[in-house]
């Protein structure tokens, strides 16, 4: 029986042959919760597609002076008001690729089996680009004057500063979205600050004063939570399926888990689940709030993006995904070129693939930002 033969001249006009025939890229799951929160949260939700050369969004920032109290027979006043804000950001443009070496082809002439290896190629590209934006989500690349394309992730819209986002580069306070908080007070996160030695707490070196030093990190904590009306699921439905209570969680980084269990397991709190909660993911919480850690959230030195001047030490995000929107640039969700042969190696071929998005928060007042100042 002969065997199946794709030349090498051939195997280019293959892959154009086939393409076609392919399964459209889109995201699948890749990877559990812990690895991608931020991307997770937002295939449950859904991602919006539309156009336009920025991102534009409308929140309720202005109190409406529609109605009020009235008497008998009183003349009534009536006015037409846009008590909506315009917000806008820049398209982040991402992207990828995948490749085959002529050589890899050489080994492989059947053509079904040069077929599945450059499927492998497009499936890998997903986990790269998985990764490429659940990182750009916690860099501390923030301020309107950051580079155009940039991923506007968690800490340029939930920030220290709480009324404005510090610009690191040019050291000023400026507006988040092209909103100015200065002018609308209610497009601004909560703040609060403590003072809990938490490197103290994981070094071991205030067991005996625990009690006492981590008073200051409750109270900050419960102050968030009741500030941004911060909600806990109530069973493991709400957290994995599409459910509003599921989106409502804590990100801290590695030292802060390790301190938060230790003040756990001196209360004696547990977990504070509850029975339903207490086994899902080995994870902390708050109050019935899942707390995960985000090793992006790391300092510097420790490998990860934390910023002390931009969150402050051991940042405790209060994330409501609910008033997170990822919207993606219509006709560029997953956008897959034709192969190309790679400049410089004449054996290589190339197929780029772009995806231009955004993250867009359209209530910051929902979300919050813990730190520590000792």
């Amino acid at each position: 029986m002969t065997e199946s033969y794709v030349p090498e001249s051939s195997i280019l006009d293959l892959v154009n042959a086939t393409i076609p025939f392919r399964k459209r890229l889109e995201w699948g799951s890749p990877a559990e919760h812990q690895d991608f929160p931020i991307l997770n949260r937002a295939l449950a939700k859904g991602m919006k597609a539309t156009g336009g050369h920025k991102v534009e969004f409308r929140t309720a920032l202005k109190k409406s002076t529609k109605g009020g109290f009235t008497g008998l027979y009183a003349t009534r006043e009536y006015n037409h008001e846009d008590y909506l804000v315009t917000g806008e950001s820049p398209w982040a443009h991402l992207y990828t690729y995948w490749m085959y070496d002529g050589h890899e082809t050489a080994m492989n002439r059947d053509p079904e089996r040069i077929v599945d290896i450059m499927e492998v190629g497009r499936h890998e590209t997903m986990t790269k680009l998985s990764g490429i934006f659940e990182e750009a989500c916690w860099q501390t690349i923030i301020g309107e004057a950051a580079e155009f394309g940039s991923l506007r992730g968690i800490p340029y819209w939930v920030s220290k500063a709480g009324t404005t986002s510090l610009d690191r580069s040019a050291n000023v306070l400026t507006t988040v979205g092209n909103i100015n908080p200065t002018t609308y007070p209610l497009w601004s996160n909560y703040v609060g600050t403590h003072t809990t030695p938490i490197a103290d707490l994981v070094a071991g070196t205030i067991a005996a004063s625990i009690e006492e030093d981590s008073l200051s990190l409750l109270n900050a904590m419960n102050l968030a939570q009741i500030k941004t009306k911060f909600k806990a699921p109530q069973n493991i439905a709400h957290i994995v399926d599409k459910n509003p209570l599921g989106n409502y969680k804590i990100y801290v980084n590695t030292a802060f888990s390790v301190a938060w269990g230790i003040i756990l397991r001196h209360y004696n709190l547990g977990n504070n689940f509850g029975f339903d909660l207490a086994k899902f993911n080995g994870q902390h919480a708050f109050n019935g709030i899942p707390m995960e850690t985000v090793e992006y959230l790391d300092l510097v030195d420790d490998g990860g993006y934390g910023d002390v001047d931009i969150q402050g030490k051991y940042p405790v995000y209060f994330i409501n995904s609910n008033e997170l929107e990822t919207v993606v640039l219509r006709g560029y969700e997953f956008k897959e070129s034709a192969p190309q042969l790679m400049p410089g190696n004449p054996n290589v071929a190339v197929t780029n693939v772009d995806f231009s998005v955004q993250l867009v928060c359209k209530n910051r007042k929902s979300q919050a930002l813990v730190y520590g100042t000792a």
